[in-house]
């Protein structure tokens, strides 16, 4: 789902992936309460394409979330560019594994 400027979260995440060379790295900043409570750093395999590069960074995002004790934190803004992959969580039935995850 997207979000809109009318909804306020208690954890927001950016998602970002570049390609360097022949390998992927990503950076994920999470805010709690509109500060930063840490800043995610990933080198992703070689062989992974953009989308799936995209896919496994929203899937990182999601992992502080199970170990949070607080409710209201469970709810998280994931912003990313990757508007096939929203596609894909929302629209199809027929998901890859990594979709599945998500």
């Amino acid at each position: 789902m997207e979000t809109t400027n009318l909804t306020t979260y208690p954890t927001e995440t950016f998602t970002d992936v570049s390609k360097i060379v022949e390998t992927f790295g990503a950076v994920m900043p999470i805010y709690k309460d509109k500060r930063l409570d840490r800043k995610c750093k990933y080198r992703l395999q070689n062989h992974c394409c953009k989308n799936q590069a995209e896919q496994i960074v929203i899937l990182k995002s999601l992992e502080p979330l199970l170990s949070s004790p607080d409710q209201m934190n469970r709810t998280v803004a994931i912003y990313t560019e990757s508007k096939l992959t929203l596609h894909t969580i929302t629209r199809y039935t027929i998901h890859s594994e990594l979709i599945e995850e998500i």
